[in-house]
């Protein structure tokens, strides 16, 4: 069984196999952030920020067989790899037939090819992946560690909205009410749902521009939401290529002006609850909980849909009572104190704010980090 393995570093070389890269997950997975034009637009942001892309191609003569997208940054004169992905949704792909092989052949590229020193990879905790990747490093006698990481809220769609909906606190339940009551005295409002296009991208953009994130960017002089700017580029058919799932955009308006939004990827059975922002002057309503409430019921009302996921699990998203979809994060390493100092420099020297760091509060995090090391030696 012959192998080759092309590792992809300009998103234009992943675009020009796209047919190919789509047609692969269409039939293999259910990870509709795999999709080439969400992922060429994440290697675009990480090289204007330091990284090279490294996306991990496995070839068996003109078929892809597997798939690894990382991304690799020189620290310390070291090549530090990590997910490509958020790390609530990265994820490897490989045929089973051929998953050793590849697996074998990315582990030897990291730390032989690549001469890599440290690798911190997300995984599915139930990955068959993460199984054999920590296999294949026993093997190699490779060190390596591992910790529960970031997992996913997911609400499986197995009933019909009303007994879904009745299943939730009362104290929740009250909350909505009270939210409907106070848009009520508002004035007239509606929830409509579109499909993410020039017209409703505009609407994202001004309900964005008066959220809370907007000072936010001001306060750090960030120009833009990126992820904003990946997903609406990506979900827009360019007449090449169509997405391999349908996108909409759910809008909450208060007499005439939106003022909340959610967008939704429906990919094989699943809601991939996106993106959402709301606009502060409304923050006492709740709008954007109000409005994902309103989405799920419409999602349960579909009829076509097994899950909802919300790509976090952060509080709020608790009201619905979701279960957790666990990541683990593999810490694989040939020097053990690495993983312990690489995310301090990183996390300084890509700080938003690092213009006002002192050198006193670098030597601190720096110093924490080395006494975190010893106590876990």
């Amino acid at each position: 069984m012959v192998i080759s393995t092309r590792i992809i570093t300009d998103f234009k070389d992943l675009l020009s196999i796209e047919h190919i890269w789509n047609l692969e997950l269409v039939n293999s997975v259910k990870n509709p952030q795999l999709y080439s034009r969400l992922i060429c637009g994440v290697m675009r942001d990480y090289e204007t920020h330091g990284w090279t892309p490294l996306v991990f191609t496995f070839w068996s003569g003109n078929r892809i067989v597997g798939m690894a997208p990382l991304k690799m940054r020189k620290v310390f004169y070291t090549n530090y790899i990590c997910s490509l992905a958020d790390d609530v949704y990265s994820d490897f792909v490989f045929f089973d037939n051929y998953r050793e092989r590849c697996m074998n052949l990315l582990v030897d590229a990291l730390f032989n090819r690549l001469n890599c020193r440290l690798a911190m990879i997300s995984l599915d905790a139930s990955s068959p992946n993460l199984k054999l990747l920590e296999k294949i490093c026993l093997k190699k006698n490779i060190s390596f560690s591992k910790k529960q990481n970031f997992g996913r809220a997911i609400i499986p769609v197995e009933t019909g909205w009303n007994q879904f909906y009745n299943s939730l606190k009362n104290k929740v339940r009250k909350e909505f009410r009270r939210i409907e009551r106070k848009l009520d005295r508002s004035g007239s409002w509606n929830v409509s749902c579109v499909a993410i296009n020039s017209d409703s991208i505009k609407k994202i953009l001004a309900v964005d521009q008066k959220s809370w994130k907007a000072k936010w960017r001001a306060k750090y002089n960030i120009e833009e939401d990126t992820l904003l700017r990946i997903i609406s580029e990506a979900s827009q058919p360019n007449g090449e290529v169509e997405p391999i799932y349908e996108s909409q955009v759910w809008f909450l308006e208060v007499n005439g002006v939106e003022i909340a939004y959610q967008i939704v990827l429906f990919y094989k059975g699943t809601a991939v609850f996106m993106k959402t922002s709301f606009s502060e002057k409304f923050r006492s309503f709740s709008p954007g909980k109000f409005l994902i409430n309103a989405v799920i019921r419409e999602v349960f009302r579909k009829g076509t849909i097994n899950k909802i996921d919300f790509v976090t699990n952060l509080p709020f998203v608790q009201d619905w009572k979701p279960l957790c979809e666990h990541r683990t994060l593999l810490t694989i390493e040939k020097n053990t104190f690495l993983s312990y100092i690489i995310p301090v420099v990183l996390s300084l020297t890509e700080s938003k704010n690092r213009s006002l760091l002192l050198n006193t509060q670098i030597i601190a995090k720096v110093l924490r980090a080395f006494q975190s090391y010893l106590q876990n030696k």
